[in-house]
């Protein structure tokens, strides 16, 4: 029979996992002046970027210490069938989908950061028979960052005076220290079922923390107005409740069923009800100073929220229905069985643009062209940058980790063991509520719901019932388990390095920028270039920064070494086009005109780049 995991290495994986979990969603960094460099400006810095770098940082040591535990024999390999096969076939997507990547750093740093790292984090806290007395422990551990996160996000977005936290903490824009209030319900959303889950154990005093954990998160939640994570959060505990309670009604013995019962009803209710009750009250409750936040955001009405959740189905969100239809377009005519590449959305995103073409003309007419970079639908863009190839075998890792941990609550109700049900309910809908947001925005590509979500993912296989006994590595096996940590660990810390070290320079960059210092500027952006190539920014100031010089040689230069990696980015294909004109080579302008033209057929200023470049029509 398999062993639990033991004891001590359960603590130094709950210290390692619960770190990862609380830095990676909490990570920023303040600069002081002179600080790292000579002339460094001081900044307060909270981007994907370093939460990413966060993670790459701390993600990798729960791979590494378990496959050093294999190594040595600590612990015996036993990870449940089927889920070996579908990770592996997700691994060979992203290898063969390099193929027909166009940028291969974005491809690699895509598929390392949102694929490969959490596959293995998965593996590694799955393939361990864990005791429910310490996935406890690391669920407690979680709640405190997100209660963290809830109260400075009071702070930052109702500035309501009684959460006031002054100067202590960091403010930057709403949503607190995630940078976006979309980005932070979808991190709080996956804590919720787990903390009122934990409400319901038989945990003392505990739970009384657990409840007021959830109530905190649960109340700013509201408050974000985000409403992917809304009905994220209000599917995800709806269908953990049917799964459960389908379970309960099939089982034989109705003494255990009708003590477990209630509970699981009122866990149901409590996270969807109580939810649903809060946002059809919140016109009476949910004011402050932030609630009308700057931007182009209509004035608020009584039913806001409820609007704002309704919305969410009609497609109505940041034009979310024409990106849907023109993903579908390119997944089915592009992405194929292979895909196009991890990170690929973007750069081959503008050669379908049709339903959002309305879109794209409003961001040429606005302050600043935005270009789409994400689907909005995790689905759609994992269709697209995997294939069908990588899309299947998602699919099947998910739906075999539920139909597991259905079979871990068959266990629990055989054995008696009502606090195990309860736990698993909690894990079941976090990991579903995950699942359902996905459909209506990109929570699995962002760092804290991946470190929160795969690790939810890896305890439900943790706590399933193993059918057959465990083994042991030997020899060649040990060595290459080994060999998988150190690769692990370097790969991630190296990754993590140059995101961190190029997020500095682009910083210093754009600060080095605004108070005129183009040569500082134009050194720092190169340093940012260099460890992240794949970043559309420095490659865009350093144009600009070379137009300054009237260096149009060094700016073409640039232009088309940000094309090599980004080919259909209208930003440097016009760029392209005035740099050819500066330099009086009009034979290529009228090239680049021809090109942005046969891209964009539908161009609202087609007839003037015509004629700028002496294409003249009748």
């Amino acid at each position: 029979m398999q062993k639990d995991c033991p004891n001590w290495l359960a603590g130094w994986l709950i210290l390692i996992l619960a770190s990862m979990c609380t830095v990676a969603p909490l990570a920023f960094l303040d600069i002081s002046e002179g600080q790292w460099i000579e002339g460094a400006r001081g900044a307060m810095v909270v981007n994907e970027n370093l939460k990413f770098a966060a993670f790459l940082f701390l993600g990798c040591l729960p791979v590494g210490s378990v496959c050093l535990a294999l190594s040595n024999g600590w612990i015996s390999w036993s990870l449940p069938r089927g889920i070996l096969l579908p990770a592996i076939l997700i691994l060979i997507a992203c290898i063969v989908s390099s193929v027909r990547a166009v940028d291969s750093g974005r491809h690699w740093m895509t598929a390392w950061q949102v694929f490969i790292l959490p596959l293995l984090l998965f593996i590694a806290v799955g393939c361990l028979k864990w005791k429910t007395v310490f996935v406890v422990r690391l669920v407690l551990a979680l709640l405190p960052a997100g209660v963290f996160v809830a109260v400075m996000g009071l702070d930052q977005f109702y500035k309501w005076p009684w959460v006031s936290l002054g100067d202590v903490l960091p403010h930057y824009q709403l949503g607190s220290m995630l940078y976006s209030q979309n980005l932070a319900a979808e991190y709080l959303a996956l804590l919720i079922p787990l903390a009122f889950a934990c409400v319901f154990l038989r945990l003392g005093k505990w739970r009384w923390f657990c409840f007021l954990a959830g109530g905190v998160i649960l109340f700013f939640f509201i408050l974000t107005r985000a409403r992917a994570a809304w009905v994220g959060l209000l599917g995800g505990s709806i269908l953990a409740g049917v799964i459960v309670i389908w379970v309960l009604i099939s089982h034989e013995s109705s003494e255990v069923v009708s003590s477990v019962r209630r509970r699981v009803i009122l866990m149901s209710i409590g996270l969807a009800g109580g939810f649903l009750v809060l946002l059809f009250l919140s016109p009476y409750w949910a004011t402050g100073l932030g609630d009308d936040p700057p931007g182009p955001n209509e004035p608020l009405q009584s039913n806001r929220f409820i609007l704002e959740f309704k919305s969410i189905f009609e497609g109505q969100s940041n034009g979310r229905r024409q990106i849907w239809n023109d993903s579908f377009q390119m997944g089915r005519e592009a992405g194929g069985f292979w895909g196009l590449g991890a990170g690929q959305f973007r750069i081959h995103f503008p050669r379908f643009i049709d339903s959002s073409h309305e879109m794209f003309v409003d961001s040429l007419n606005g302050p600043m062209f935005k270009q789409t970079r994400r689907a909005h639908n995790d689905y759609l863009q994992l269709l697209v940058e995997l294939g069908v190839l990588g899309f299947v075998a998602a699919l099947w890792l998910w739906i075999r980790v539920i139909f597991g941990a259905i079979n871990s609550i068959k266990e629990s109700l055989d054995a008696g063991d009502i606090q195990k049900l309860l736990l698993l309910f909690g894990l079941l809908a976090s990991v579903l509520t995950l699942s359902v947001a996905m459909f209506f925005d990109f929570p699995s590509r962002m760092p804290a719901t991946i470190a929160i979500g795969w690790t939810c993912l890896g305890l439900l296989v943790g706590l399933e019932p193993r059918q057959s006994s465990s083994s042991q590595f030997q020899g060649d096996g040990r060595s290459l388990l080994v060999l998988v940590a150190l690769f692990t660990i370097a790969m991630s810390w190296s990754l993590g390095w140059r995101t961190l070290k190029g997020d500095f320079f682009r910083v210093q960059g754009s600060l080095a920028l605004g108070v005129g210092d183009f040569a500082n500027a134009r050194s720092y952006y190169q340093v940012a270039r260099r460890c992240q190539p794949w970043e559309d920014d420095p490659w865009l100031k350093l144009y600009w920064l070379f137009r300054q010089d009237s260096n149009m040689e060094g700016a073409l230069k640039v232009v088309q070494g940000h094309l090599a990696r980004n080919p259909w980015y209208y930003l440097p294909m016009k760029y392209e086009k005035e740099c050819y004109m500066h330099l009086g080579r009009w034979e290529d302008a009228r090239n680049s005109v021809e090109r942005i033209l046969d891209l964009y057929p539908r161009h609202p200023d087609a007839f003037r780049l015509k004629n700028e470049v002496g294409i003249y029509v009748n």
